[in-house]
């Protein structure tokens, strides 16, 4: 969908709002990481969504030699079961 950090905001406050989402793809993107704080933040107060996927985006500094991670918060979520 190649959404940007806009769209992001948006999903964000529909996230933040949502009580019936449970899974969120977001891949294939080119998302940054400082686009996703406005999700993280959603994220933190969001009680419904089980997965949240996030592969293939540039999560990771170049650096690093690797520039896509999947993500998903079913394995976050196990942590506080």
């Amino acid at each position: 969908m190649q959404i940007n950090k806009f769209c992001i905001e948006k999903i964000s406050e529909f996230l933040d709002g949502s009580e019936y989402l449970v899974d969120l793809d977001l891949s294939w993107n080119n998302l940054l990481p400082q686009d996703l704080f406005p999700l993280f933040n959603a994220l933190a107060k969001n009680l419904t969504l089980k997965s949240l996927n996030l592969s293939s985006n540039t999560l990771l500094d170049k650096a690093d030699q690797i520039s896509t991670i999947d993500f998903k918060c079913d394995s976050l979520l196990e942590d506080y079961a």
